[in-house]
């Protein structure tokens, strides 16, 4: 879960009826270039309270229907997914930022597949060895699994994201290109059209694939407005107070989407993706918004720390966590909530632990590697 580039210093933004607080830039869309480690932060550590719910005691709702303030937590933790398009969101902002200051094809590529596909196969390695050599079915299965072969064959979806995010690295500069020209807001509607037409497509013609792969389809068309953003975002234009509206209407839209996939035979699988790419972008307005006036000290610190290790936590809390389970999958914690959770707990601890530790080695190979 790629962290964005550095951006550029903000363009010079005229005073007008829709900055409400000039002077501080508050309605200003680089607010999301400024508040990116932390967006990254907020969306894996979102997500990674999700994954807690994959432990089988926590994920039953008794105990929670009694007490209102437990539910609206839960309620919030299995919101989870939407950290996903957050991240989709602002990689393809941060993309744009990349992509605008070097076109060259082969050093953008270069550069994805080092931060993203390196990582990958040295945890992926390592966890698919023990699941599917150690623990499982064999050698052909690893190589299944590492590849991705049993997403699209079975719906194991592991890690679904590392697969995705390449697949957008490939058709990033083709995007690119059609948002850059002057045709560029109807290429976007155009874009987004097509993508859902594919999502149409698939979930009538090809229901089974669609449901084993729908985490990646049915993300496409945020990762397409990132990719548009982009260019608002680096020219640091002023966002209109309507948008401060939608992000505080959208996040209340769940159950009418909820409604009119019911009403229109939509699952609500494929409804509540779309949901959560408009509740992304919320989310990145109104916690921009939020942090941009108020500083919370070491809350700030620790989730630029966890944004800039975004990558890495994905990787190892997974590895983890399934790991934990594969080597005791009788462990009598597992019915007791409150063991869940301690071991939740020290999954995370030692998530951050290796995260910081491959995040520091890398840097330092890197550094030497550049020096020749």
């Amino acid at each position: 879960m790629e962290k964005l580039v550095q951006a550029d210093p903000p363009v010079s933004v005229d005073p007008d009826e829709n900055n409400i607080i000039y002077k501080d830039r508050l309605l200003n869309w680089q607010i999301l270039s400024k508040n990116r480690n932390l967006l990254f932060g907020l969306a894996i550590s979102w997500v990674m309270l999700l994954h807690m719910t994959n432990f089988p005691v926590i994920d039953k709702w008794e105990g929670f229907k009694e007490n209102s303030l437990l539910m609206s937590v839960y309620r919030l933790i299995d919101l989870g997914g939407v950290g996903v398009d957050i991240f989709l969101f602002l990689s393809g902002i941060g993309l744009y930022y990349s992509f605008s200051r070097c076109s060259d094809l082969r050093r953008f590529y270069e550069k994805r597949l080092k931060r993203v596909l390196i990582p990958y196969l040295f945890v992926g390695t390592v966890y698919w060895i023990i699941k599917d050599i150690v623990y499982g079915e064999g050698i052909v299965r690893f190589f299944r699994d590492l590849f991705w072969i049993t997403y699209y064959s079975e719906g194991a979806s592991t890690y679904w994201y590392i697969n995705f995010i390449l697949s957008m690295y490939i058709l990033f500069p083709l995007f690119y290109y059609l948002l850059e020209n002057k045709y560029r807001n109807i290429n976007m509607v155009l874009l987004l059209a097509l993508s859902l037409g594919l999502i149409y497509v698939m979930y009538t013609e090809t229901p089974e694939l669609y449901l084993h792969i729908e985490k990646s389809v049915a993300r496409i068309p945020v990762f397409i407005l990132g990719c548009y953003w982009g260019k608002i975002v680096k020219m640091g234009k002023t966002m209109n107070r309507g948008w401060v509206i939608y992000a505080l209407i959208i996040p209340w839209m769940g159950g009418f989407f909820q409604y009119a996939g019911r009403h229109g035979g939509i699952p609500w699988k494929v409804t509540s993706r779309l949901w959560y790419g408009m509740l992304a972008i919320a989310v990145c307005i109104m916690v921009s918004l939020f942090f941009t006036v108020i500083d919370l000290g070491k809350i700030n610190w620790f989730l630029n720390m966890a944004g800039t290790l975004s990558l890495e936590l994905y990787l190892f809390h997974i590895a983890m966590q399934r790991i934990l389970k594969l080597v005791f999958p009788d462990y009598k914690a597992w019915s007791m909530r409150k063991n869940c959770i301690l071991y939740f707990l020290l999954v995370i601890a030692l998530s951050f632990i290796l995260a910081n530790l491959y995040h520091f080695i890398s840097s330092q190979i890197s550094k030497k590697l550049n020096r020749h």
